[in-house]
């Protein structure tokens, strides 16, 4: 039995032998092909990624372009609402200007008669009280309690 056995192992590693560069030179040339194809796919991807980026920068300039020709080339319809909308926005702005030039006079105006009062003040109170020889002001205050001699 261990001949037949051993035979059957002989046999086997000849068809083996006879098959293996029969079987690996196509399997090699499929696993080049294959890279192969993906190589060209990486490529490809890398090529349609850059005409895309291409692409969007020529959609923008174009836009850009679009629209500078619009205001270009705009009706007079356009051009006029667009420059009453303008001169609205310019008028809100100059009658903000005004209202902040009333008030800060208005804060002038009070400052002004604020200081003017004050100055009334002092040189009403300068008259009322007699000076000191030394030019300062004599203030009257309540009298001291009398001394009673106990502490």
């Amino acid at each position: 039995m261990m001949g037949a056995l051993d035979k059957w192992w002989d046999n086997a590693a000849g068809v083996l032998a006879v098959l293996t560069p029969l079987v690996a030179v196509p399997v090699a040339i499929v696993a080049i092909h294959l890279r192969t194809i993906r190589e060209a796919q990486s490529a490809g991807r890398n090529e349609v990624a850059h005409r895309l980026a291409a692409l969007e920068s020529a959609v923008d300039r174009l836009r850009r372009t679009l629209g500078q020709f619009e205001r270009d080339h705009a009706t007079k319809e356009e051009w006029l609402r667009e420059s009453m909308a303008a001169r609205r926005h310019i008028e809100r702005l100059s009658e903000a200007i005004v209202r902040l030039e009333t008030e800060t006079e208005h804060t002038h105006t009070l400052a002004r008669r604020v200081d003017a009062a004050a100055r009334a003040v002092i040189a009403l109170h300068d008259r009322e009280l007699p000076r000191e020889p030394d030019g300062g002001a004599e203030i009257e205050g309540p009298a001291a309690p009398p001394d009673t001699g106990t502490t």
